[in-house]
């Protein structure tokens, strides 16, 4: 069995989609036997079917799409406020960076807007 690992800064990301219940594993890349990633890539998962906690803090999660992940580090738990969040996640954006992002603009106000300058 080939499985990817996870060696720092792991989210079991919840969320609900069409009615559903769904969990997703965010995390950064230590090392990756099916050779699609690199150590220091993000992922985030297929949704996760089974979890097994393998003692001294490993946990092995299988995904929907049949992949293998095993996590090296603490797993938070977090849940995403909507489906903004997901694709934010699926993109790149760690939850722990939302979250940053999410305070950073209550800080500003409403009236705060981003701009990118192309000078």
């Amino acid at each position: 069995m080939q499985k990817t690992v996870i060696g720092s800064e792991a989210f079991l990301v919840s969320f609900e989609y069409a009615g559903q219940q769904y969990r997703v594993l965010w995390g950064v890349i230590a090392s990756d036997e099916t050779g699609r990633w690199s150590p220091g890539d993000y992922v985030c998962t297929t949704p996760i079917q089974a979890t097994e906690d393998l003692g001294e803090g490993v946990t092995r999660f299988k995904t929907r799409s049949g992949s293998t992940y095993e996590t090296r580090c603490p797993v938070t738990p977090y849940t995403a406020r909507d489906e903004t969040d997901v694709r934010l996640f699926m993109a790149g954006v760690s939850p722990g960076e939302l979250d940053g992002m999410k305070a950073l603009k209550e800080k500003m106000g409403d009236g705060f807007e981003w701009t990118i300058s192309r000078e």
